[in-house]
């Protein structure tokens, strides 16, 4: 308890009136890499309790035609300039609200700080953390556009490889970063996964030809 209070990140999102700490972890990376753009259509899994998706909100612009889509199980206070979706991202019903959300449109940008509640146990913690990164690139394979991104956490652990080449399968031009943003704990397994302009979807590359 008395780490979270003095935290200085704790401190500045306060003062700020961002909703976690965690919310610097993607502002650092954005700084730094630029991945999300003004036009940027944004998903954002497991957005609760919606720090990622308003730090995102700064970064796009309606008038460009930039949207931010968070989906998560629970129900949270709205974050403005943001679509709302609650339920399970991969359940049929909360993806066809998704895609109405998205209008014709790619994803341009795929966020995911999912987390399971952990156990303690480091190895089934990062086999967890890795179920969930695994359903979220089943979700970008679908729905992420040529020139697309993700960004995303897991836990570190020894299938580390086995992810980044899930990763790569979904193949990005940029190539697939692991990330320790300064606001990640050092004693903590975390970590941040990043993978930038996504080649044309296999479907739209055979259509091209």
């Amino acid at each position: 308890m008395n780490r979270h209070v003095n935290d200085l990140f704790v401190k500045n999102s306060k003062k700020e009136g961002l909703r976690s700490r965690s919310s610097y972890k993607l502002i650092e990376v954005q700084e730094k890499r630029k991945f999300i753009k003004p036009h940027s259509i944004v998903v954002d899994l497991g957005a609760a309790p919606g720090g990622w998706s308003m730090a995102t909100t700064k970064y796009i612009r309606k008038e460009a035609g930039g949207r931010v889509i968070a989906v998560d199980l629970l129900k949270y206070a709205s974050v403005e300039n943001c679509v709302h979706v609650q339920g399970d991202f991969t359940h049929e019903r909360t993806l066809k609200e998704v895609e109405t959300a998205l209008d014709g449109r790619a994803v341009d940008v795929l966020l995911s700080d999912m987390l399971h509640n952990t156990t303690g146990h480091k190895q089934t913690d990062h086999f967890r953390s890795l179920d969930l990164c695994y359903a979220a690139l089943d979700f970008a394979d679908s729905f992420l556009g040529t020139g697309g991104s993700i960004f995303m956490k897991f836990l570190r652990g020894q299938d580390d490889k086995e992810l980044v080449s899930a990763v790569q399968e979904l193949q990005f031009i940029d190539g697939v970063k692991i990330l320790k943003p300064a606001a990640s704990r050092k004693e903590s397994a975390e970590a941040y996964l990043l993978a930038m302009d996504r080649a044309a979807p296999t479907a739209l590359r055979a259509q091209q030809d």
